[in-house]
């Protein structure tokens, strides 16, 4: 008996250490993986009954430098604002696009229909019952009279903006654009639901021909061929195609297998990429000639040439590396879009060269 005793006691000990163990992993928490880089900041309208969440995610130059940078608005951050840092990310790597400050928006509403405040803010459907505005225009004059305000205080950014938006999102930012062509430099709509409401969206256009005359917006549109946003889209290209807006410069696009969710990823990656493509003007053979010879670094012993080869300048150093210029103007060109830039000064007895990288700066002068 005393033994049987014994092995109850040490069973129940066993069992007691095993429940214990399953408790403890059971409680145990791990930390959440947070997006390196980003704020949460919290902004109350004052006109609509809402707390905004914003996400904000700065470039990494940010913290040692003075400069200004363009802001990238991310509609529905909620779902999308990750996704916005990846693509980000990857065409900073690429070159494709400048530093820029990223701004996500969403609703500090945890227990609320995140669809039916997207209705609400995003589409002119649901009255203000103090006002004679829509929903879209309440969350237009938000963002106009507050948000930018903030951001812009907050933050040492440029006047240039990007809106970006999907579906319902990619109504409203279809709408802004017709609305107020001064508020954003460019717009990026995938799978907006232009056919919405018996396409409601083209009253709104009513006079834009004349707003947009005084601005020069970008507009990026895709969509996927199995979105059943596809039709509205095709009527959305042709009418702005027709009209051939002064002061708009568009492009459209359709990806092939692509539905309603997944045009998010190829889309903006592909919108951003539009909208922040350099433009490039064709120079003389003589002034292009004007800018060649041998440049001496100030700051130490380096020679780098600039040379004409198959009608395009040439950046080369020693021998390492040689790199076909593009022209913005007379003075300023670039490589790799946002690679590299090099200004030419000759306003000074010598001529100068300023060679811009992303960190800093070498200045050459004109041997």
């Amino acid at each position: 008996m005393r033994y049987i005793m014994l092995y109850k006691v040490i069973f129940l000990s066993i069992l007691t250490v095993m429940f214990s163990a399953q408790a403890q992993n059971i409680q145990e928490s791990y930390p959440e993986v947070r997006l390196k880089g980003t704020e949460l900041r919290a902004l109350q309208a004052t006109k609509i009954d809402q707390t905004y969440q914003l996400y904000v995610s700065t470039p990494e130059s940010y913290a040692t430098t003075e400069k200004n940078y363009p802001v990238i608005y991310c509609l529905d951050a909620q779902w999308d604002f990750s996704l916005m840092v990846s693509l980000y990310g990857q065409l900073r790597a690429d070159n494709d696009i400048p530093e820029a400050i990223l701004v996500g928006i969403t609703w500090d509403a945890p227990t609320q229909d995140i669809d039916g405040l997207r209705i609400r803010d995003f589409l002119p459907l649901i009255p203000n019952p103090t006002t004679e505005k829509h929903g879209a225009e309440d969350f237009l004059n938000f963002m106009d009279e507050q948000l930018f305000t903030y951001i812009e205080k907050e933050y040492r950014v440029t006047t240039q903006r990007t809106l970006i938006g999907s579906s319902f999102a990619g109504w409203f930012s279809l709408y802004s654009l017709f609305q107020r062509p001064d508020l954003f430099s460019a717009i990026i709509a995938t799978a907006p639901t232009v056919d919405l409401e018996n396409n409601l969206l083209f009253k709104f256009t009513s006079g834009f021909a004349e707003r947009i005359s005084q601005h020069n917006t970008k507009l990026y549109v895709a969509v996927g061929e199995r979105d059943s946003n596809k039709s509205g889209v095709d009527k959305l290209v042709s009418y702005i195609k027709a009209q051939n807006f002064q002061g708009l410069t568009y492009e459209s696009r359709l990806f092939e297998n692509v539905g309603h969710s997944l045009i998010k990823t190829q889309g903006v990656s592909r919108g951003l990429q539009s909208i922040f493509m350099r433009s490039e003007i064709k120079l003389t053979h003589q002034q292009m000639q004007a800018l060649t010879g041998n440049y001496k670094k100030t700051q130490g012993e380096e020679i780098a040439n600039i040379s004409l080869v198959n009608n395009r300048l040439m950046l080369s150093s020693e021998g390492k590396y040689q790199l076909p210029l593009k022209a913005i103007n007379q003075q300023h060109f670039y490589f790799g879009n946002y690679y590299l830039d090099v200004k030419f000064d000759s306003k000074t007895a010598q001529k100068t060269m300023r060679v811009i990288f992303p960190g800093g700066e070498d200045i050459f002068v004109r041997q």
